[in-house]
């Protein structure tokens, strides 16, 4: 989550206070697709300026979030540009945060999430803030028109863009890591825990059919007193493990973790382990990790890796030939 209130005013959002708000309009400001202000002059309909506040939420919860401000400085405009700027325009109408939330939740169609509300009392009348995540499930309509933010402003959103709101691709977002632990020299080779741990990191999508690869390079092997079990092959003369698609869902906060065994030559120059995975929903990654000889500290085997890339997305740099000799001049599945 973005937190535009300290990124906009420099404090959270809930620790606001009227001076926080009026020093921030002692200079010119200016609206961005994530920073809208509404100004309340007298005489103001507030029902009616209600409904310009939930386009500008649909517009937030559709585009990148954003924080609007109501009870801002009257706008000036100076050739092409809107300023806002000097004293506030607190609304005399009160209303508590709950009646806010529940416009919002019954007016925006689907119900949207992670909307927070601040309520500032100067005097008799009040100064309200809008803090809007970027939504999950956009895209979002309010009175049946979708709407977005375009320089600066609530518009109806073309019907391209409301197209391609419907058309995103989201998934799962795995991410991976290795760890060496209990480094341990028989004379001939030194024995090593490889551990590696499979994260998924949207907490609303889960994976299944997941799977990864991990290849050894530079002499290391997996050690023949593994017990893999039919769901994994190991190839390559041992250098490389195989692990099928595993079925259970991969959820948010519960890493899919597994330890191997391998082993060392004692005399090598450098070490590659590479980690890739994936999963039905989700796209393949790579992890590349370096073991040098020269920094080889058998007492702090986790000291010793160098992380050459980690969680990077397979990159389509290989040419088609390039791919097909690969397969044709190694043992792959």
């Amino acid at each position: 989550m973005i937190n535009y209130s300290q990124n906009i005013l420099g404090k959270n959002l809930q620790e606001l206070t009227i001076d926080d708000v009026q020093n921030y309009f002692v200079e010119q400001r200016l609206e961005t697709d994530t920073l809208e202000f509404k100004s309340f002059p007298a005489q103001t309909d507030f029902d009616a300026l209600m409904i310009k506040i939930l386009k500008t939420i649909c517009g937030f919860l559709n585009g990148s979030g954003g924080l609007l401000i109501l009870g801002a400085p009257g706008k000036t405009v100076v050739g092409n540009v809107d300023y806002f700027q000097g004293n506030l325009t607190p609304v005399p109408v009160q209303k508590a945060v709950d009646w806010f939330i529940n416009k919002i939740s019954s007016s925006i169609t689907p119900m949207p999430i992670d909307i927070s509300v601040k309520i500032i009392l100067i005097e008799q009348s009040y100064i309200y803030l809008f803090e809007v995540q970027e939504s999950k499930f956009k895209p979002h309509q309010f009175s049946h028109i979708y709407y977005i933010r375009l320089d600066g402003q609530t518009k109806p959103a073309p019907h391209y863009i409301v197209q391609a709101l419907m058309r995103q691709i989201t998934y799962p977002d795995l991410r991976a890591a290795i760890r060496l632990n209990a480094f341990q020299n028989n004379g001939w080779a030194t024995t090593s825990k490889l551990a590696i741990a499979i994260f998924n990191f949207s907490q609303l999508q889960n994976e299944e059919n997941y799977n990864y690869a991990i290849t050894l390079v530079g002499g290391a092997k997996f050690w023949d007193g593994n017990v893999f079990g039919d769901d994994i092959k190991i190839l390559m003369h041992n250098a490389q493990l195989i692990h099928k698609p595993i079925k259970q869902p991969l959820h948010f906060g519960i890493p899919y973790v597994r330890t191997f065994e391998i082993t060392i030559p004692n005399h090598f120059d450098e070490l590659k382990i590479m980690l890739s995975f994936g999963g039905k929903l989700s796209p393949s990654k790579v992890c590349i990790y370096s073991l040098n000889n020269h920094n080889f500290n058998s007492h702090n085997p986790q000291a010793n890796i160098v992380i050459d890339k980690e969680n990077e997305m397979f990159k389509s740099k290989q040419s088609i030939d390039d791919s097909l000799a690969f397969f044709r001049n190694n043992e792959v599945i």
